[in-house]
Order: C-alpha cells, then sequence, then structure tokens
C-alpha cells in the first residue's frame, strides 16, 4: 500500500520533523534542496494514501507546519537579501504542499481556504514570499511547470500522466515563444529579403507542425504497460484537482493553468487570429504573468501580424481582401513575385498548422473532459473540487471553444489561409 511506503511513524512525530526543518531552514539553499527532496520522495504517495483513507491528512498539515515555524523563527536570515528566485522556489514548494491539503479539505466538502487555516501563519509568509518573488503569493504555471524541469520533477501524484502533461506544456512554451521571436522581423518590416523571409517562416510551420504529434502522444499506449501517456480518467478526477483556486490572504487566487502561459497568446498575434475580444480576454490574464511576459506580450499583441504585413506587401486592404476569389487572391500573390510567392506559401502553412494545432487542443479538451464527463460516476465528481465542465480557472469551456472557433473562422486569415 502506499503509506507503507511513507518514513516510519517514529520519524513523524512533530518535534523530529520541526528539528530537521529548523536544521535546513538555516540556509535558503540546504532547505529548499531538504524540501524538494521531501516533496518528491514522500508526497505522490503521501497524496495517493490520503485520498483513499490510508493515511491521515494530518501528516501532511504537520510537515507543513513545521516548515512555516522553522521559516519564521530564520526569517531575519533567510530573508534578508533573498534573491527573486529564491523566492519562487519557496513558492514553488509550499504550491505543492498547501495545494495537497487544500485539494484533500475541499474533496470532502470543505469551504475553501480551510486548508490553508489548518496550518497557522502561512498566509503572511506566502505574501511575504510573493512580494520578494513578484509573483502571486502560490503556485502557478511558472512554479508547476515553467520552472518545474529539473529532473525528477516536482509532482502532486507521481503519474507518468503528470510528468508527460509538464513536458508537453513546456514543450509548447518554448516551440511558440522561439516561433514568435523568429518572425518578428519579418512583421515590423526590418527583414526585407522576401527569400529569407519565406525560409524563417517555413521553419516556423515545421516546428508547430512537431507540437502536433506531440499532442496526439497524448492518447497513445505504452507497448509495455498498455496504458495512455495520460488516461482521462486520471486528468479529469486526480491531476487537475490539485489545480483548484483557494484564498490567500484573504483574497481567492488562481492555481496553476496552463492557460496562462504565452505560447498560444504570442502564436496568434504572429498569424494574426485575434480580435478585440480575444485581446481583452488576454489583457485578463497578466495578472498571473511575470512582468516580462506581459510586457512582451503587450508589445506583440499591437504589432503588425504577419497576414497584416502579408496585405501591406499585396497592397490590399483588409476589406478588399474580403471582397475577393480564392483565385484573385492567388493570382495577386504570384503577380508580385517568385519571392513573395515563396513567403505567402510559407505563411499559409504556418497558418494552417497553427489551425490544426487549435483543433488537436479541441479534440484533447473532448476526448479528456468531455466525454468522461457524461459517463463518470456522480459520486466521483461530487467529490472533483474542480468540475470537469469548467477549466481550472472557473470559465465555463465553451471560452475555450469560442476563441478556437474564432481562430477558424477570422476573416483575413481564412481567406489567405483557404487561397
Amino acid at each position: 500500500m502506499a503509506f507503507a511506503l511513507l518514513p516510519a511513524s517514529s520519524l513523524w512525530t512533530r518535534h523530529v520533523i520541526l528539528a530537521d526543518a529548523r536544521a535546513s531552514a538555516a540556509n535558503i539553499f540546504e532547505f529548499l534542496a531538504d524540501a524538494k527532496w521531501w516533496v518528491r520522495t514522500y508526497l505522490p504517495d503521501l497524496n495517493s494514501a490520503i485520498e483513499i483513507g490510508e493515511a491521515p491528512i494530518e501528516l501532511l498539515v504537520t510537515r507543513v507546519r513545521s516548515w512555516v515555524e522553522a521559516i519564521e523563527e530564520n526569517r531575519p536570515t533567510l530573508f534578508a537579501g533573498m534573491e527573486q528566485s529564491h523566492a519562487l522556489q519557496v513558492l514553488q514548494v509550499f504550491g505543492f504542499v498547501v495545494g495537497s491539503i487544500e485539494r484533500h479539505l475541499q474533496g470532502t466538502g470543505a469551504k475553501l481556504g480551510d486548508g490553508v487555516g489548518r496550518v497557522p501563519g502561512p498566509d503572511g509568509l506566502l505574501l511575504s514570499l510573493g512580494a520578494i518573488a513578484r509573483h502571486s503569493p502560490r503556485d502557478s504555471h511558472y512554479t508547476f511547470w515553467l520552472t518545474n524541469n529539473e529532473e525528477p520533477i516536482l509532482t502532486f501524484t507521481g503519474n507518468a500522466g503528470e510528468v508527460f502533461f509538464n513536458k508537453v506544456v513546456n514543450e509548447t512554451q518554448l516551440v511558440l515563444s522561439d516561433v514568435s521571436a523568429s518572425v518578428r522581423d519579418i512583421r515590423v518590416a526590418e527583414e526585407n529579403d522576401l527569400g529569407r523571409a519565406a525560409v524563417i517562416v517555413r521553419q516556423a510551420a515545421q516546428k508547430v507542425v512537431g507540437l502536433h504529434g506531440r499532442y496526439r502522444e497524448y492518447m497513445l499506449r505504452d507497448p509495455k504497460t498498455g496504458e495512455r501517456n495520460m488516461t482521462p480518467e486520471f486528468f479529469m478526477a486526480k491531476f487537475r484537482q490539485y489545480l483548484l483556486p483557494f484564498p490567500v490572504g484573504g483574497v481567492l487566487r488562481e492555481g496553476p493553468n496552463a492557460t496562462n502561459t504565452t505560447g498560444w497568446p504570442l502564436l496568434d498575434f504572429l498569424v494574426g487570429t485575434l480580435d478585440e475580444q480575444y485581446k481583452d480576454t488576454v489583457s485578463q490574464r497578466f495578472r498571473w504573468m511575470s512582468e516580462i511576459d506581459q510586457e512582451r506580450v503587450r508589445v506583440e499583441m499591437h504589432m503588425p501580424s504577419l497576414a497584416e504585413r502579408i496585405l501591406d506587401l499585396l497592397e490590399i486592404s483588409p476589406e478588399m481582401l474580403q471582397a475577393m476569389t480564392q483565385q484573385q487572391i492567388r493570382a495577386a500573390a504570384f503577380g508580385s513575385g517568385s519571392e513573395f510567392m515563396a513567403l505567402f506559401d510559407a505563411y499559409q502553412a504556418l497558418a494552417g498548422a497553427a489551425l490544426r494545432l487549435s483543433d488537436i487542443h479541441i479534440s484533447l479538451i473532448m476526448n479528456y473532459l468531455v466525454r468522461p464527463s457524461k459517463t463518470i460516476d456522480p459520486a466521483t465528481i461530487a467529490k472533483c473540487p474542480v468540475k470537469p465542465v469548467t477549466g481550472v480557472g472557473g470559465n465555463n469551456l465553451e471560452h475555450t471553444f469560442r476563441i478556437a472557433e474564432m481562430r477558424r473562422k477570422h476573416p483575413i486569415v481564412r481567406c489567405l489561409a483557404a487561397a
């Protein structure tokens, strides 16, 4: 049983745990090393044991309480000159353990915040760490995915599906951010060699196509075990339940949400698939982004898209484009020279790859949330703090479907891509 894998009961006495925490908390590097080791080694099994009733939640509460007390006792030493990156790592560790407590209590019908309330003093500590880290005073997509890439990664469950999800989120962010950066000079007309621009855009399209395969791998089965890389049951009823909102400092805080990464908006702004409603949606996510990410997204949101650059080179307005047939658009592109035609074809490949990636993403939502939610036991759903019909941020899934539909039916991009 999972509980049998935990340390012997004598090691779980509070004074021993507190003594260990005090020893490591005298130095920020030692505390982080010890805390991350504990999360990697024991948290997944402890969470599983608590879920099935084989371990009391007090084991987890005692660990967190000891960390809080030890840090508070050493606050002058630890916080003196604490760097932003160190504060973010401490938030990362606390995000896993406090989030676990909240998940278990909310799963039994407790109110949001009862988990934080079980550990005296974490609010003040988390708020202080958040101020130093310039970050929400709890876990986020930064702590759970983007900076959680040291093998073996930290997890709530230890399940291969959670590890796979981490890898795909990180790869998506890396690829789409790189694609956006590579095409920036073309968008602002600083790269005027159309032949070279065509090569760059074609390479960008190939990178996006590479993500298609990664997204499809969710449903692939391991030839040794016959299990999918991530099963719908695990994703919906177990994994997502640890990404729930809870209050810190009296304010309800959203948890880790891959929607708040910048990769997808950057791709949309590059291709040109955006409208005013989508701009507003992305702007609302700024509160979950770092200052650097906010600035980059803000700049690229107002930068000419590659679609607009194509129209400028064709000397065609959006209104004229929508009045033209596909044959007329193609003829205009062909008449602009071979190098422009190569750029036009490359843009079509990129726009098509981006739209296909969005469609695969929607297919995954259908296969991992919408369809399974219709067959899962109602008693199981009742115990899920994060319901299958909503995103982890609380938005109805229709919000996500609207964005996908906007991409699919965008008047300018659709005209250019179909020509």
